[in-house]
């Protein structure tokens, strides 16, 4: 019994010296399945060596799981964030994530020949494109019209307004420009800039559902700023400019970039407010303000509001999701970082505006900047899909992409981007 004490105590001895020359592997595997059909991670530990003895600076050979055949649903074979090496050293612990890509990510059927942005180049002669948006149309009283996609853009140098809205009755294939949206109630000003076009999907006042509404900045960038709201009541031929929501100063003081949004009975205008003083109010905020009959707008309402003056939260976009959730994102300029966030909330008149919201981040450590978007869709699963975009992807992506959230924005990963462009990073 002695002696059965005194090995016992020395196998205890010899595990504890062990585990002071082994490593950590784990291995993470997302949209899909190892080979061996399970998901969980797979945790290994190698012991160093040299010339046969135990050494912290030695190596060690390490064989990865077979991975790359079992995806999820609408995925296809992937690839490691880094490639797993078959031989390891240095005592660090080190995760390896293999991710399955989405299957219908496809640059091949999608592209200049499907969306060809050249031609709308072309028609408006070559001037610089910025701040598009895009709308299907689904609540038409005519529904021949159902089904064309119309999209406002800011040109820069057009006579008399820096707004364009375009149409597209082939599902994208080719466009042609329908109107270009002039400012009539201050006219001594540029309309048109950073615009943004919404179909009524129900009454609001005496706007009837598939009503267009086309939101854009007037501006003097040194002295003067306002959001306007045009209307139209044929599928974007003609605008009435029908009211101003906001009004600020120019570079530094103005109000920017509204997105409009319905909900129960209201049109909502969030923007980002740019008319703080950096001290005793906040440099930028987003806020919003909703009307019911798209003419008298209620007071702003706080929906970010940050207190250090370089945090300035601003460029939001809204949709709604499955779950009943608000979804908002932003761009945090924190000093100039633009890092993308979200914010999500069950009543849309109620967003904790201290609350820096939550980056959009993948377990890679891929992030998105600057100019965000999203839009959530009911395919994809019993969650839907959630896409979210930025003008940069940062933190290593490995192509132009599309972040991905099938769980509301509680986790993300990326398919690539059908719309590939060159200054994705």
């Amino acid at each position: 019994k002695l002696i059965l004490k005194l090995k016992k105590k020395m196998m205890k001895l010899v595990i504890k010296d062990l585990q002071n020359y082994q490593k950590k592997i784990v291995f993470k595997v997302i949209n899909g399945r190892w080979n061996d059909g399970t998901t969980a991670d797979k945790i290994v530990y190698v012991t160093l060596s040299h010339n046969g003895r135990w050494n912290t600076g030695g190596s060690a050979t390490l064989s990865a799981p077979t991975v790359g055949s079992k995806p999820n649903a609408s995925f296809k074979a992937g690839s490691w964030n880094v490639t797993p090496p078959t031989t390891v050293s240095g005592l660090e612990s080190v995760t390896y994530t293999y991710t399955y890509k989405f299957e219908t990510a496809k640059t091949s059927s999608v592209g200049s020949e499907t969306i060809n942005i050249g031609s709308v180049r072309t028609v408006l002669t070559g001037n610089n494109l910025h701040f598009p948006s895009m709308v299907e149309l689904k609540h038409q009283s005519n529904p021949q019209n159902n089904g064309k996609l119309i999209a406002a853009m800011s040109a820069n140098g057009l006579s008399g307004t820096m707004g364009c809205v375009v149409q597209s009755t082939d599902g994208g294939k080719t466009w042609s420009v329908l109107s270009y949206p002039v400012e009539t109630i201050r006219p001594e000003f540029w309309g048109g800039n950073m615009a943004h076009i919404y179909e009524l999907p129900d009454q609001v006042g005496n706007m009837p559902a598939g009503t267009l509404i086309y939101s854009s900045n007037t501006v003097n960038y040194e002295m003067y700023s306002h959001i306007g709201v045009w209307v139209s009541n044929d599928c974007g031929q003609t605008w009435t400019e029908i009211s101003i929501v906001a009004t600020g100063g120019g570079t530094g003081l103005g109000v920017w970039e509204p997105v409009m949004f319905y909900d129960n009975g209201y049109l909502y205008c969030f923007y980002s407010d740019d008319s703080g003083d950096g001290v005793n109010t906040p440099d930028q905020k987003i806020v919003y303000q909703r009307s019911k009959d798209c003419i008298t707008w209620e007071a702003p309402v706080d929906v970010c509001s940050l207190g250090d003056p370089v945090d300035r939260p601003g460029m939001p976009i809204i949709t709604k999701m499955g779950n009943g959730e608000y979804f908002l994102v932003y761009e945090y300029c924190e000093g100039g970082g633009a890092r993308i966030h979200y914010k999500k909330t069950k009543d849309i008149t109620s967003w904790n505006p201290s609350d820096i919201g939550t980056q959009i981040k993948t377990e890679e450590g891929y992030y998105l900047a600057a100019a965000p978007s999203c839009v959530w869709t009911s395919a994809g699963g019993n969650n839907g899909t959630l896409l979210a975009t930025g003008m940069y992807q940062l933190g290593g992506v490995p192509y132009n992409c599309i972040f991905v959230s099938f769980d509301y924005g509680k986790n993300w990963t990326i398919m690539e981007n059908p719309l590939l462009y060159s200054n994705y990073e």
